[in-house]
Formats: C-alpha cells, sequence, structure tokens
C-alpha cells in the first residue's frame, strides 16, 4: 500500500477496509507535516501510535486483548517483545508494565499519582524541545527521579 511514510498501524492484519474507509494518505500527510513542526523537522518517530513503524508495540489496556506487550507477535517482523515509552504519548499504564519489566517495585509501578507525573514530565520534555530516549534504562530512571521530585515538591 504506497502510503507516505510507513503504512499506518491501522492497515495490518488485513484491515485493508480501514484505507477505503479513511483517506488515510491525506492522514499520513498531515502526521507527517505536524510530526515535523512538533520534532524539529525529524517527521513521524517509529515509536508513534498508530502510524510509526513500531506502533504494533502500543498498547492501551483499555483495549488490552492478551497479557502482551505488543498485539502483533513481534518475532513475525524480526522484533522481540517488550513494553516501550513512546515520547509523543504513552498512557500510564504501558508506563507502568514498562517499569515493572525493568524491575522496579511495586510501590513505584503501582502509584497511580507517580504514573501520571511520569507522564506529565515526558510530555515537559517535549514541550522543552529536548530530544529523550525514553526507551533506554539511563532515561528512564532520569523520569522517575524526575517525577518523585515533583511529587515530593508538591506534597
Amino acid at each position: 500500500i504506497p502510503l507516505m511514510g510507513p503504512d499506518p498501524n491501522l492497515l495490518r492484519a488485513g484491515n485493508l477496509h480501514i484505507k477505503d474507509t479513511y483517506a488515510l494518505e491525506r492522514l499520513m500527510q498531515t502526521v507527517e507535516e505536524m510530526s515535523k513542526i512538533h520534532t524539529g523537522g525529524e517527521g513521524i518517530d517509529k515509536n508513534y501510535p498508530v502510524v510509526g513503524e513500531l506502533a504494533y508495540r502500543y498498547i492501551d489496556r483499555n483495549f488490552l486483548q492478551r497479557d502482551r506487550a505488543c498485539d502483533l507477535p513481534p518475532e513475525s517482523i524480526g522484533r522481540s517483545e517488550g513494553w516501550r515509552l513512546t515520547p509523543g504519548w504513552s498512557p500510564p499504564y504501558t508506563i507502568s508494565q514498562r517499569l515493572k519489566e525493568l524491575g522496579y517495585p511495586n510501590e513505584v509501578f503501582e502509584d497511580e499519582t507517580l504514573l501520571q507525573t511520569i507522564r506529565l514530565v515526558m510530555s515537559d520534555v517535549n514541550l522543552e524541545g529536548r530530544h529523550a530516549r525514553f526507551e533506554t534504562v539511563d532515561e528512564i530512571a532520569r523520569l522517575v527521579e524526575d517525577a518523585k521530585e515533583r511529587c515530593a515538591s508538591n506534597a
């Protein structure tokens, strides 16, 4: 399916009717241009939900179909399973599962206030224009510490 950028995740697994239902070529062009505005010209991040190359890894607990970190067997496309934090948007559930996967204690990955604060810190990093690689262990540790400090100062 010849669309600008990576094929939207909506089309994978035989959902070809999506192409006929929605103006995906225009959608992809719009997403690409908006992404360039928000990232300083970098375009669509591969981890971005729905349209990114690695969108198959995105799970929202409201749509969780099985207890996996992705909705498609990643081995089928040469990837490995695991939870990822995306710079554009990661719901608290995904954040908690990534922290759990990394071995953080329950009081961290089950703390809804902390998870929401981590989400806010991620947003602030983006708004500051800092390119953060939230998939790295060091960046996640920094993110957790920044969120803990913010929670402590708000208490």
